[in-house]
């Protein structure tokens, strides 16, 4: 029992390291102040945000998280809706 309070004591902590998320280019502005406010709640994080106009491949790149377009996930992946954003031409 002591072995596997040990393992699982380190899970309680806060969460801290890298983080990486890729965002397409622009929705960083889209986002307001999701990644400041997610970076108090989380001091010791470090949120690298890279910006890419294609599908990242998540696991061979190294990236944490995706941020994307309605519909762009690939099979196998898991997706949850954060927010709307409206749709915008330039």
């Amino acid at each position: 029992m002591a072995e596997l309070e040990k393992q699982l004591g380190g899970l309680a902590r806060a969460p801290s390291g890298r983080l990486r998320v890729t965002v397409p280019s622009g929705f960083s502005e889209e986002t307001g102040d999701l990644f400041p406010r997610f970076l108090r709640l989380h001091p010791d994080v470090r949120l690298q945000v890279l910006e890419e106009d294609r599908l990242v491949d998540l696991i061979g790149e190294g990236v944490d998280a995706a941020l994307r377009g309605a519909g762009s996930a690939e099979p196998g992946v898991v997706s949850v809706r954060l927010m709307d954003a409206p749709l915008r031409l330039y």
